[in-house]
């Protein structure tokens, strides 16, 4: 489960060791999974992802 977490997030498996989590915003990246998990409703899914899609691409959102 670890390896496919990690390549989900297109890192090593190395990236779950202590200290090194903290180095590279594994940290956010756990936060926002366990937050999406509790998401109930896909319409919030879909909020959440129009929001980082904007984000990514440079744009502010409105």
């Amino acid at each position: 489960m670890l390896k496919r977490i990690a390549e989900a997030l297109n890192e090593s498996e190395d990236v779950f060791l202590v200290g090194a989590a903290s180095e590279n915003g594994l940290h956010e990246s756990c936060e926002l999974l366990r937050i999406w998990g509790e998401l109930e409703h896909a319409s919030d899914r879909r909020k959440i992802l129009a929001f980082a899609r904007t984000l990514a691409a440079g744009r502010s959102p409105d």
